[in-house]
């Protein structure tokens, strides 16, 4: 199996302090899921899922590509157990309203015309999952990240820096999740330098 290391990207942004307060969508319904028009069209999302423990940083993580609010957009991730683990991919119109999401993390900006990209990149090993020792929905989508910056479509200093600051966020968002109150949050990542950044 080829290696998902990719060496790091020397255009990087600087490491920024983890998220203390999510971002808060103006406009937006009390007890209503985010819409997506609140989302930046054309941008790649980190989601984090509650796992039903109280155990701090105990998330399922997928990846989320934006693309319209009209027509949505894909969600990656994995799904099963040691040596049985299966992708789930799906198109979907709805995932802000999906059950246990505890938030969302925005990590790139991207064109309309690299929606193929992102795909072929974040499931390149699919075919492998399950001869990966170790293999869980975090280090699958670390490669994921590793593989996205190593064809620029990801800036980062580190994965360890964008895992503190995804679990900052999102032990700061559980509670919220298990009150089940909506819309649910989104930060836009400052380990990844989107802040500002439009998906074209």
């Amino acid at each position: 199996m080829k290696s998902s290391h990719v060496p790091a990207n020397p255009q990087s942004t600087p490491l920024s302090a983890p998220p203390t307060t999510p971002l808060a969508a103006p406009s937006l319904r009390a007890n209503s899921p985010l819409p997506l028009a609140a989302l930046t069209p054309h941008s790649l999302y980190i989601l984090l899922y509650h796992r039903g423990t109280p155990t701090p940083s105990n998330f399922h993580w997928s990846f989320y590509h934006h693309h319209t609010a009209l027509s949505g957009g894909s969600k990656f991730h994995i799904t099963g157990s040691a040596a049985r683990w299966i992708s789930a991919h799906a198109e979907t119109k709805a995932i802000t309203a999906e059950f246990l999401l505890v938030g969302l993390v925005r990590v790139a900006a991207t064109g309309e015309e690299q929606q193929d990209l992102v795909r072929r990149v974040i499931t390149a090993e699919d075919g492998h999952l399950n001869e990966t020792p170790g293999m869980r929905c975090r280090s699958r989508l670390r490669d994921g990240c590793e593989r996205l910056r190593g064809v620029g479509l990801m800036r980062f200093e580190s994965w360890e820096a964008l895992q503190g600051e995804c679990e900052g966020f999102g032990n700061e968002a559980a509670e919220g999740c298990e009150r089940n109150e909506q819309p649910r949050p989104v930060w836009e990542s400052r380990v990844c330098g989107v802040q500002g950044l439009v998906g074209l």
